[in-house]
């Protein structure tokens, strides 16, 4: 994974992210709140995912109790064409 999404999930209140897939890691969460649903998860698994439409990432914890949050997200700038009324 690229260290801007690293760097991000640290930001975001993970620590010590490694991935363990292209989408999957763990981290130092176990027996702390979870950054996404402040709730306490018995399992430190988490993925990422890029949602292209939008360019924002979110993470999310595999519980189903939890949920997805957007940890990365891209400005919008407005194509060369538009203007603003």
């Amino acid at each position: 994974m690229n260290s801007e999404v690293v760097s991000n999930l640290n930001t975001f209140g993970f620590s010590n992210v490694h991935f363990t897939s292209s989408y999957a890691f763990k981290c130092d969460q176990i027996g702390r709140k979870c950054p996404c649903c402040f709730q306490i998860h018995d399992k430190n698994a988490y993925f990422v995912k890029f949602h292209e439409p939008s360019g924002n990432w979110y993470v999310k914890n595999f519980s189903k109790k939890c949920v997805s949050k957007p940890f990365l997200q891209k400005r919008h700038e407005l194509p060369k064409f538009a203007f603003v009324l």
